[in-house]
């Protein structure tokens, strides 16, 4: 549905819903890989932020989707933000960097 929005109703995959949040924000909290791929190939950034300034790629660390974090890195998401890197670990205690 979300593709047919953007490639038939020329949704912008850059935007933002009313609470300033980037739908590649969402994608990446659910760890929907699908969508952020989708998103990104149709101009979303994988650096984009909410308006509290948190990043996708944090958002998707912190709920521990971090196949989705490396392919957000492997996409230009910077893995040094707000402490991201060094305080989100996995239940190995592997942090951010060790994705990206």
């Amino acid at each position: 549905m979300v593709q047919y929005f953007i490639e038939e109703c020329g949704a912008a995959a850059r935007g933002c819903d009313g609470d300033a949040i980037p739908p590649i924000c969402y994608a990446a909290v659910h760890g929907d890989m699908e969508m952020c791929e989708l998103l990104l190939a149709h101009g979303a950034s994988a650096r984009q932020k909410t308006a509290d300034g948190r990043p996708a790629v944090q958002m998707a660390g912190e709920l521990n989707h971090w196949e989705t974090v490396r392919m957000l890195c492997k996409h230009g998401a910077n893995p040094w933000t707000f402490g991201f890197a060094t305080d989100i670990r996995d239940g190995y205690g592997a942090n951010g960097v060790t994705f990206c």
